[in-house]
């Protein structure tokens, strides 16, 4: 028996030092990672508009009298809207996209945001705009300005008894 338990724990020991190693090395996190970016849907409200609202609305928002260019996000109309012979966002499209261009791009006369901003785009957010573009951009309206709508109400299950069960 205390042979079974040594020759268990051995494994169990073994089995952590090679996922130590991998994960040291840059094989498995690059692996993983890959894998995780295949799943992962990137969600509007909460992971896109939080970027372009903090670090682009302020030249490329709603505010007509701050637009310091003709390209706008902030409707789905601006962000594919032709703007002489390309557009900002190409849905689906990261090499036809200008948004994505210009997020990854190391010359300072076309990088954004500009250098002169003060602002400026983690990896973690240029991958989730990148993301996001690949996944077709959906866009949402704010919830604010979207009408409400009535959720449907669950139906319930009548007991023998005549009375309703449901899950709550």
């Amino acid at each position: 028996m205390l042979n079974f338990r040594f020759d268990a724990f051995r494994s169990f020991y073994l089995a952590g030092v090679a996922i130590a190693a991998l994960a040291s090395c840059d094989v498995l996190p690059g692996v993983l990672q890959a894998k995780a970016d295949e799943i992962e849907t990137v969600d509007f409200s909460s992971q896109v508009r939080p970027i372009l609202s903090d670090r682009c609305f302020h030249c490329h928002g709603p505010d007509a009298d701050n637009q310091d260019s003709e390209f706008r996000l902030d409707s789905q109309e601006n962000l594919v809207a032709d703007l002489g012979g390309y557009a900002g966002v190409v849905p689906g499209d990261l090499e036809a996209s200008e948004l994505i261009a210009r997020i990854r791009s190391e010359d300072e006369s076309d990088m954004m945001p500009p250098p002169d901003s003060n602002r400026s785009l983690s990896e973690e957010e240029k991958r989730i705009l990148e993301q996001w573009v690949a996944q077709g951009a959906p866009y949402e309206g704010h919830w604010a300005f979207e009408p409400p709508t009535r959720p449907k109400v669950p139906t319930a299950a009548v007991t023998e008894s005549g009375w309703p069960k449901d899950v709550i």
